[in-house]
């Protein structure tokens, strides 16, 4: 799911590394305040636009670069937002926060291997970093190494346990192996302690949806909904519970939505919409 909490990314870079000779100015913060709302309304040119100028007026602080490599891996610009990354790892070598945000964009370029390399510097310079383990655990499940990420998932959790994302992460390998009371121990877990991020409901909902708990999985995506509103794929499973469900009303209205946010259906699901709900004839 595109998920403006892939802005995760954006709300953590504008605050990491910000050290008392990085600190911005007024007029700097000015021009990043204006880029956040221009991206939050999805208007990239404007945020791209409005953080070069905080860059420019901070002489580079940090918060900004970060700011706008956000913006630009939000928006499939990998390769500038790495190009931001990478300016921020040579200038502080030693900070472990900027290794594995950079691996972020590696994994959206594909580059699975140099994301766990970052990850893995990250860890070198912060044994303790728990968010470093994560992500690593996310690069090595995309590669399909399971185990390696449940390793990474479970240290995360020793150093911190009050951390939500690993629990995510495990639920979704538990899933894929077929155990399913762990998977929604660990689903639960993550929304106990994070309850305002749309993609612990989003996984758990696809569960309920492949055990044919339809009301739950229906909740779930609302709930990813009320968060997200532009959560694109979440209107596109709801839509397909509300068919089985026969509520075609509803999944027309959710198709409807999706389409408006630029989704492309599957025709062989709408076909059968239009048959079941009769707006074939």
């Amino acid at each position: 799911m595109r998920l403006k909490s892939s802005a995760v990314v954006l709300v953590m870079v504008f605050f990491f590394g910000c050290s008392a000779v990085d600190r911005p100015g007024r007029d700097a913060e000015a021009y990043a305040k204006r880029a956040r709302i221009y991206f939050e309304n999805d208007d990239y040119e404007q945020a791209i636009a409005y953080y070069d100028k905080a860059v420019e007026l901070s002489g580079g602080a940090s918060l900004y670069v970060l700011g706008r490599a956000g913006v630009y891996l939000y928006f499939g610009r990998y390769d500038a937002a790495l190009a931001d990354y990478s300016s921020l790892v040579e200038r502080y070598p030693n900070r472990a926060n900027f290794y594995h945000i950079r691996a972020l964009a590696y994994r959206k370029k594909g580059e699975y291997d140099k994301a766990i390399a970052d990850c893995t510097k990250a860890i070198e310079l912060e044994p303790k970093n728990a968010t470093a383990y994560n992500r690593r655990g996310v690069m090595y499940a995309d590669k399909g190494d399971d185990d390696l990420a449940m390793a990474d998932y479970d240290r995360a959790l020793d150093l911190d346990r009050g951390y939500a994302a690993p629990y995510t992460n495990r639920g979704i390998i538990y899933w894929k192996r077929g155990q399913q009371e762990p998977a929604f121990w660990n689903y639960n877990r993550a929304i106990q302690l994070d309850s305002k991020n749309p993609e612990n409901y989003y996984n758990r909902g696809i569960a309920y949806s492949d055990i044919k708990e339809y009301d739950r999985g229906i909740s779930d995506f609302t709930k990813t909904l009320e968060i997200l509103p532009k959560g694109t794929l979440a209107y596109v499973r709801r839509a397909h519970l509300y068919f089985a469900k026969t509520e075609y009303d509803k999944a027309w209205s959710d198709v409807d939505k999706a389409q408006q946010l630029g989704v492309k259906f599957d025709e062989t699901f709408l076909a059968d919409l239009r048959k079941a709900s009769g707006r074939d004839k």
